[in-house]
């Protein structure tokens, strides 16, 4: 039996998968079907089925076959949840079943053992230490864009996939990760994201049943593990002189007994960093050039500032820092674009928007149902960098207290940095006559986007 189908064995803190019982004050969200409950509404069109939710309440509760959610739908309750109540609270199932690929990694980890490792792991994020990355995202974005020439047709959603998980195999590999194993992770990692979304909605009795969407799952874990593993023993073998994370991971040591951490413990912060940091980059990228061309005055706005702010010229952290325009577009972007939802588990009775939960329950928010709220945002679906700065207890892009993610300046930096290394250089328009649709996952993202480079004339600074 591979690894993946071990680790989902591991049994949450209730030991079971869901809160037996009802809590009579909650509304119940409409549609629920004998036995499935409200899985196949959820499995039909996920996007309605979450924006619906805040028409039955604050709170609601969702059934997912035998598991039973309740749904935090309004930002200050989910704010709660993240903050000011965290202390009572612990990863839900989504994190539960994601165990049998990420381990102990960041995302699953819990309480004191998350809280240690997060402060372990902080300076491989620190700012200072970032900047060492900007130089390779600018060369790998420019290389990128002086490969297209007018007229091109590129596939912008693959090409920004394999731009992102480039960039982070690098800042974590350094030059290390030979090419057969770099298309090998390329191949896995949409494989990971696609299956943990599903688990975390199916019953529990499916997800761990033979069918073919779980052998996927299980194998790609299998052979994710299986790379990360061989890197880390080539690289104890030969260490070399390398200035990357999978080196900071090796010289880390158990503040508790002074011992290096196990090659286990790496390869899940590994594995964790890899699959955090690749599709959520990629897929913003992706829908960033979506929006720039179904919006030419706001797209022209993006150009007339990445021109005169960066030119030709590397984009440095005090360049991210000076593109405002530009930053408040991807701010819209990753709002209309967000992830589809998250759980977390009460490890204590909770109240909960008047809802008494008790110890165990599910509680289940999405980020793509708050940044739509009209309550809110208003006039949620229109594209709007105008409506910024907004109130930061309602954006929510790498969530929020202690579970915020720890990788969030390295993947706007990217963000920023390759929109700008693209946007001096090219305009990308759709095809025309595509049809570009989301595509459920744990972040939507395009089922295509196939785009022509048109050319630009520059009007900001040098080349260097």
């Amino acid at each position: 039996m591979g690894t993946a189908r071990r680790a989902a064995a591991v049994s949450p803190t209730t030991g079971r998968d869901h809160v037996v019982g009802s809590i009579s004050a909650t509304p119940s969200a409409p549609g629920r079907l004998p036995l499935l409950g409200h899985a196949w509404r959820l499995w039909r069109d996920p996007m309605k089925f979450l924006l619906d939710l805040r028409l039955a309440g604050k709170v609601v509760r969702v059934d997912l076959g035998r598991m039973r959610l309740y749904f935090a739908t309004d930002p200050a309750l989910v704010h709660q949840v993240l903050v000011t109540q965290s202390g009572s609270f612990e990863r839900g199932t989504i994190f539960q079943r994601a165990r049998a690929v990420f381990g102990e990694g960041l995302v699953t980890s819990d309480g004191e053992r998350h809280h240690t490792d997060r402060r372990l792991m902080q300076p491989g994020f620190h700012r200072a230490q970032l900047a060492r990355y900007t130089t390779l995202m600018n060369d790998n974005a420019r290389e990128l864009a002086e490969s297209w020439h007018p007229g091109d047709r590129v596939a912008l959603d693959e090409a920004m996939y394999h731009l992102a998980i480039t960039n982070l195999t690098q800042a974590m590999f350094s030059h290390s990760l030979d090419r057969a194993h770099a298309r090998e992770l390329a191949r896995l990692v949409p494989v990971i994201g696609q299956g943990a979304l599903m688990r975390a909605v199916l019953p529990p009795s499916l997800s761990a049943a033979p069918l073919p969407l779980n052998r996927r799952f299980d194998a790609a874990a299998d052979a994710v593990h299986g790379i990360i593993d061989h890197i880390i023993a080539a690289r104890r073998a030969d260490p070399g002189d390398r200035q990357d994370l999978l080196t900071l991971l090796l010289t880390l040591r158990d503040p508790a007994t002074g011992r290096p951490m196990d090659d286990s413990w790496i390869r899940d912060q590994a594995v964790t960093i890899l699959n955090a940091g690749v599709e959520t980059t990629a897929t913003t990228l992706t829908w960033a050039f979506h929006e720039l061309s179904r919006h030419p005055e706001i797209r022209e706005q993006v150009e007339d500032e990445v021109d005169a702010v960066v030119g030709l010229r590397p984009v440095g952290p005090d360049q991210v820092a000076a593109l405002d325009y530009t930053d408040r577009f991807l701010k819209e972007v990753t709002r209309l674009h967000s992830f589809l939802l998250l759980i977390r588990r009460t490890t204590a009775p909770v109240e909960l928007g008047g809802a008494h939960l008790p110890a165990g329950a599910e509680v289940a928010y999405s980020h793509y149902a708050l940044h739509r709220d009209p309550q809110v945002f208003p006039n949620p679906d229109r594209l709007d960098p105008g409506r910024w700065p907004a109130r930061r207890d309602t954006f929510l892009p790498f969530s929020a207290g202690v579970h915020k993610c720890i990788g969030d300046t390295f993947a706007w930096d990217e963000t920023v940095i390759t929109l700008a290394a693209i946007v001096v250089r090219h305009r990308l328009d759709l095809v025309p006559g595509t049809t570009v649709r989301a595509r459920p996952a744990v972040l939507p993202k395009p089922d295509r986007m196939p785009m022509i480079v048109q050319p630009r004339h520059h009007r900001g600074g040098s080349d260097r």
